[in-house]
């Protein structure tokens, strides 16, 4: 990897260790659940398939409120999804 890259990485990891702000991820109007929605739901929620697809069936859902560093694993996750998400506040560590 290209020093430059790795500079940028680690000061990207640092700042969002020391974020302190509580970030929420939220699903609004999403009609098209499967397995693998409701599998990738329940593993950021931490709820069972039961729960994660109840939550799903509702407009609008809050499904994780967690620090910067957390928020950044569930986005990665769920991006290769088609869900559509919002995360509260901004969240500028993408």
């Amino acid at each position: 990897m290209p020093k430059l890259w790795m500079e940028y990485r680690d000061n990207l990891y640092r700042r969002n260790i020391f974020d302190q702000t509580e970030y929420s991820i939220w699903i609004k109007n999403f009609t098209n659940i499967n397995k693998d929605v409701i599998r990738i739901v329940s593993k950021i929620a931490g709820v069972n398939y039961i729960a994660a697809r109840n939550m799903l069936a509702k407009d609008s859902v809050c499904i994780l409120k967690a620090k910067a560093i957390d928020i950044k694993k569930a986005v990665n996750t769920l991006e290769i999804t088609d869900v559509p998400y919002e995360i509260i506040p901004e969240f500028k560590y993408r």
